[in-house]
């Protein structure tokens, strides 16, 4: 006998060969064959081969004759394609964004400093009647000052 030999007991060479020859009864055979098929259908269900069970509705598990009497199911509501996303909050009025791109695009063309925020603010409002959000006009400026 080899060293590989010697490395196990007896009793765990006797385990060893009854887990690797499958003296198993009809009665354990069985047992795992049903316990494969419940995972290879889980595995299925995991990788949208199969439907799952609790899919299929009453009408598998009901008669023919309830399955005539029942009412169809309704359709949903909303498409399979989600919508797509807008920006949050309200949209500007007088398109005062549109205004001050403008009037920077101007200025930068002509060579003039670009006044802040509040200068602006005025502007729109003597221009435009409407006077934004001075944290959005920052916003704006900075990025189109970049």
């Amino acid at each position: 006998m080899g060293k590989a030999d010697d490395v196990y007991t007896p009793e765990q060479r006797a385990l060893i060969r009854k887990m690797t020859v499958g003296d198993d009864t009809p009665e354990q055979r069985a047992k795992l064959d049903k316990a494969r098929r419940a995972i290879d259908d889980y595995v299925a269900i995991r990788d949208n081969q199969k439907r799952p069970p609790w899919a299929e509705g009453p009408q598998k598990l009901a008669s023919p004759d309830a399955k005539a009497k029942s009412k169809p199911e309704p359709t949903p509501a909303r498409a399979s394609k989600p919508l797509p996303r807008r920006k949050p909050g309200p949209r500007p009025k007088k398109d005062w964004p549109k205004f001050v791109k403008k009037k920077v695009r101007s200025l930068k063309l002509s060579g003039k400093p670009i006044p802040t925020a509040p200068a602006f603010l005025q502007l729109c409002e003597n221009e435009l009647e409407h006077q934004p959000d001075i944290r959005q006009m920052q916003r704006l400026l900075k990025a189109l000052r970049a």
